[in-house]
């Protein structure tokens, strides 16, 4: 019997990644945005201090006691029935002066059809990834800080599975006033456990990755600024639908050394803008733009706003309900919804 299915999978896995490389490693799932506020502001947003636990999965440095009681679940609806999730969970450890969180991400790829060689239909399989996630973090003289991450990871799809241990070391500036951050983050530092196939050890997802963000002062406006997969200059993938059609008498345009490295360079970034609207910034209006998913994902000679994100945060009590909006291709873009709260306001409660 032959898989077909399973070439499938990791075809339509690698076109929905975030950080994408050629599609050349395994568990790329855990470089996906995990919350909405995220994904409006660009997918890969690091220096997001502050009550907002979720950033911790990225950049465990920003963890700090103002996230203590922090509960969030969050979902992206993707296509075809593909869809990302997390939830987590924050505790400051006043004892140790240490904050913690916990937390699940996940994707589930939808149900596949699992046919022999001639096309006779025997039976429907799944295919999922999970991440259990434990990380602490310590903020120093409200200026410095670092964070760690622990990630174990568990890979199924049809009859093949894999496990693998990850980490993520982070470190953290903020100035006197709080208003510029900046950070630099060793993301999934580890291997395997256990592989797909016996005697065959995948390529991981590493990446060294920093962000600064900027709040203005005369202005209710954050701006993010990030430089990921520093450990790797280029990234131009090769991609066929990129091939220029050329027409008889014509001669192909070529890229000049400096377009190629300004083009690999703005690969590497990533931008975000938050806007606070009304008093104590109630509701947030959220702009983003990826370079690399830009060229990964548009088609040639066609225009669309792929690599573009947007979204909106309010606040309703004592819940903080944000979408986000990322753009991918002709074909769509995926819908990013969170929903949050901190248990310690509902102690009056009871």
């Amino acid at each position: 019997m032959v898989k077909y299915l399973y070439i499938n999978i990791f075809w339509i896995w690698t076109l929905t990644l975030n950080a994408q490389i050629g599609g050349s490693e395994v568990f790329q799932f855990l470089d996906l945005s995990n919350s909405a506020r995220i994904t409006a502001l660009g997918e890969h947003t690091l220096a997001m201090y502050g009550d907002d636990a979720t950033g911790a999965y990225l950049n465990p440095s920003i963890l700090n006691n103002s996230m203590d009681g922090s509960l969030s679940f969050n979902h992206n609806f993707r296509f075809e029935g593909i869809g990302n999730g997390y939830v987590s969970f924050a505790k400051h450890l006043s004892k140790i002066d240490y904050t913690a969180h916990v937390a699940v991400q996940y994707i589930g790829y939808g149900e596949f059809e699992f046919r022999d060689e001639t096309g006779q239909k025997l039976n429907t399989f799944d295919a999922t990834e999970q991440a259990i996630v434990f990380g602490v973090g310590k903020q120093w003289n409200r200026r410095w800080g670092f964070g760690v991450n622990a990630k174990f990871v568990n890979s199924r799809f049809e009859t093949y599975k894999a496990t693998g241990l990850f980490f993520d070391v982070a470190g953290i500036y903020r100035d006197s006033s709080g208003s510029f951050v900046a950070t630099l983050v060793l993301g999934n530092v580890g291997t395997q456990l256990s592989k797909y196939t016996q005697g065959n050890l995948e390529s991981t997802p590493f990446e060294i990755a920093f962000g600064i963000s900027k709040r203005l002062e005369k202005l209710p406006v954050t701006l993010y600024f990030n430089l990921g997969n520093l450990q790797k200059w280029n990234l131009d993938n090769e991609n066929p639908f990129d091939e220029e059609v050329i027409f008889l008498g014509q001669d192909p345009k070529e890229k000049s050394q400096l377009e190629e490295g300004l083009d690999n360079l703005m690969r590497h970034i990533s931008l975000g803008t938050e806007f606070d609207i009304g008093k104590r910034g109630v509701f947030k209006l959220r702009l983003g733009y990826n370079h690399l998913k830009r060229k990964d994902l548009s088609v040639q000679n066609l225009r669309s706003l792929a690599g573009f994100s947007f979204g909106f945060g309010v606040k309703v009590k004592k819940f903080q309900i944000d979408y986000g909006n990322m753009i991918y291709h002709l074909a769509g873009s995926s819908n990013h919804f969170s929903i949050s709260t901190n248990l310690n306001s509902f102690k009056k409660v009871f």
